[in-house]
Formats: structure tokens, sequence, C-alpha cells
């Protein structure tokens, strides 16, 4: 079977996450829930997102690193994200921390929303669907009031463009990094 998966298109590769959302997130997430109100804590995301990167040496399988890239690249993966968030949202409804906002896509990960800052909105697939799971709310902790003035103000956890502590939750601003969020 590792062979065979080897040899997987980029568009078997997504049918393949797709399919894991669809069934296996859904329970990990209702697994997870459970212990945590049992535990009296709440369930948060930490580092969450997919992480498509080969492993177990086929790291230096460039052909499948390449389908790797190109899944993660793929106009499907905008709608793999919204389905994650839309899952986490209704199941849990709080925090989902991101991992990595913008990370180069290498042979060892492919974390990040954007492979660039100077990516565009449109080359981005998953920073899309983080934008738009924001723009719906879905990615609140539950404290936020709503938002609607495109100003991230007190108790907001976003407000249109303006991530102030959705993405940025130590302190820092996102309005020193709102040329990342505003090209596309």
């Amino acid at each position: 079977e590792a062979d065979e998966e080897l040899h997987l298109s980029s568009d078997a590769i997504l049918d393949r996450l797709e399919a894991l959302l669809g069934s296996d997130f859904r329970r990990y997430i209702q697994s997870n829930l459970a212990i945590a109100i049992n535990s009296g804590v709440r369930l948060i995301t930490y580092e969450g997102g997919h992480h498509l990167a080969a492993i177990n040496g086929e790291e230096n399988n460039a052909a499948l690193s390449a389908k790797l890239r190109e899944a993660n690249r793929s106009p499907r993966m905008r709608r793999i994200y919204n389905d994650m968030f839309a899952i986490w949202a209704e199941e849990v409804h709080d925090l989902f921390t991101i991992f990595s906002s913008t990370g180069s896509y290498t042979k060892w990960n492919m974390w990040g929303l954007k492979d660039s800052w100077q990516e565009g909105l449109g080359d981005s697939p998953k920073f899309a669907a983080a934008r738009d799971a924001f723009d719906q709310s879905l990615l609140s902790n539950g404290a936020s009031s709503a938002c609607g003035n495109g100003v991230a103000e007190p108790g907001e956890d976003c407000d249109g463009n303006d991530f102030q502590t959705a993405l940025f939750p130590l302190g820092q601003s996102a309005r020193n990094y709102s040329r990342y969020f505003d090209s596309g």
C-alpha cells in the first residue's frame, strides 16, 4: 500500500484528504472534545491545519514532493480548508490556531497558509479559506462581539481584514503585517 501511495496523483491525494475530513476528522474532534469536557478544559487547536509532506525517506522523492506541492496549491484545497473550519466551528466553535501563516514549501514541510508573503489571495487556497473563515467568524474563540466595522476592537478576534488577535494572539499587531493580508 505504501508503494501505491507514492504513485497517487495530486487529485487522488486530495480525494483521500477529503475522505479523511469527512470521516476521521469529525470523529477525532468529537472524541477529543469529550475528553476536554470531562477534564473541565477547553478544546482548542495547536498548530491546526494539515501537513501534506513526505516522510520516512520519501521526502527525497522529488516527484512525490511535487505532487504534494501541487495538491497544496490546488483550488480544491480552499474547499477542503473551508470544510475543515466549518466542521471545527460546528463541533467546537472555539479557538483554532493555525500553525503558520507564511512558510516556504520544502521537501520537509508545507505548513504555511502561504508559500511566500508575496503570494496573492488567488495563489494561496489555504490562505483564502482562512480569510473566508474569519469573514464568517468560524475561527472565533466564542468571546467575540459582532464584527462588522473593519477594526478589531476589544473583545473581537477579528473584523474584516483586521486580524488583530486571531492571527497574532501574543500582542503583536496585525496592522504591522497588513500588506501580507491585503495582497491579491
